[in-house]
């Protein structure tokens, strides 16, 4: 996303004119979520008060929790989630994906599959590295680029425990952990996207 981002992060970059921080909060404030998290690492300070004012537009409360250093997409949940103990559950998405699928969808399908964990999946576009079983299971996320089934979309629905399947080094990815999770038995499953719109607006060939 050069050069806009050699001034300002990624997340607050505009889209149609609205930042892709306003659009993914917007989102998930939509479903009913009562409290909403946000990382923030490069131009930390101006991501906390766009988050902050935002979700004060919203009329939901963000957190804001600030890396020193990016801690990839396993570390930083569990780094924002810390002192979280009550939260059970826990839904992402990032600021520079832009998926057209109906997240209350996604949650009633978290609560009718009783999945440990819920990835939105896009076939047929991206690097297609993931395989998904006809239980729903995922099969695997490392597939050499072309050969799987469907692409990890960014947006996934989890149990909050399955942040214990992370390994201890400080930057991770949640994908080891899911994989961890997989081994132990658990439910770690995917859901199409379908003909769903999805950029992945922070990598250009996608």
């Amino acid at each position: 996303m050069l050069p806009a981002t050699l001034t300002a992060p990624k997340a607050l970059v505009p889209v149609m004119g609205v930042p892709l921080l306003e659009m993914a909060l917007g989102r998930l404030a939509a479903v009913g979520l009562p409290q909403l998290f946000v990382n923030a690492c490069c131009h930390a300070e101006q991501v906390s008060a766009a988050a902050r004012e935002i979700g004060e537009r919203l009329g939901v409360p963000v957190v804001v929790s600030r890396e020193s250093a990016l801690l990839g997409t396993g570390g930083g949940l569990r780094h924002a989630l810390r002192h979280e103990a009550e939260v059970r559950q826990v839904l992402v998405t990032n600021a520079d994906v832009v998926l057209d699928v109906d997240l209350r969808a996604v949650l009633a399908a978290f609560v009718e599959w009783d999945a440990d964990a819920l990835l939105v999946l896009v076939p047929r576009r991206g690097p297609l590295t993931v395989g998904c079983g006809a239980d729903g299971l995922i099969s695997d996320f490392r597939m050499a680029p072309g050969t799987g089934e469907f692409t990890f979309s960014g947006v996934h629905l989890f149990k909050a425990d399955l942040l214990h399947y992370l390994p201890a080094t400080p930057c991770c990815s949640i994908v080891e952990a899911y994989e961890q999770a997989l081994l132990a038995g658990r439910r770690v499953l995917g859901m199409s996207s379908g003909d769903a719109y999805w950029s992945d607006l922070g990598t250009t060939e996608r």
